[in-house]
């Protein structure tokens, strides 16, 4: 009953599973008391992944479904509308690209158009600029978090992407020192 499932993500056999355990999970309720954490798998965003994969002559990213594994987190958040989510992944995923296109903006824009609100995107780290201008927008770079920087005996750099639903964001200061990215908003630098 509390164990530990393995099953692979976009399976429809599986897919069933997981949409009956979060049936079971939410009941009657909705997701306002739900806290969503996990991340994708990172071998295609990785730097020692990609690097493999470049000595695979047939390898070609657009073919490889990893790239896009994020999309099975967002149809779990879809499903439960939790009230926040927390996405964590490897640093390579801000460089990671498909066909020209920046993985990481692609998945933070669709990140913010989930459920009927959509998620404010909340940096962990943002990188203090000085001057605060009106029209400042967080950079990718705010969402890597440096484990040596909490403390923690050991270089090793995270993305960390928090999400708090758009209808419990609006009105709230989440306590960051220039704002975070709203939702409806498809600007990352």
């Amino acid at each position: 009953e509390n164990e530990a499932l393995c099953l692979e993500l976009g399976d429809p056999d599986c897919d069933a599973v997981i949409d009956q355990r979060i049936d079971e999970l939410l009941g009657s309720g909705n997701g306002n008391d739900i806290i969503v954490i996990g991340g994708p798998p990172c071998q295609a965003y990785s730097l020692a992944g990609r690097s493999r994969n470049k000595g695979i002559e047939t390898y070609r990213a657009e073919d490889d479904n990893r790239h896009f594994l994020y999309r099975e987190y967002i149809r779990i958040l879809e499903r439960v509308r939790p009230a926040a989510f927390v996405m964590e992944n490897v640093k390579g995923m801000l460089s990671s690209s498909v066909s020209g296109q920046r993985m990481f903006e692609l998945i933070t824009k669709d990140l913010q158009s989930v459920g009927e609100y959509g998620y404010r995107l909340v940096p962990l780290a943002p990188e203090p600029t000085g001057e605060l201008e009106l029209d400042e927008r967080i950079r990718s770079s705010d969402f890597i978090v440096r484990a040596e920087q909490f403390g923690v005996p050991q270089a090793r750099h995270r993305v960390f992407i928090v999400g708090v639903r758009g209808d419990l964001a609006d009105g709230y200061d989440l306590g960051l020192p220039f704002g975070a990215i709203q939702a409806g908003s498809r600007e990352t630098a």
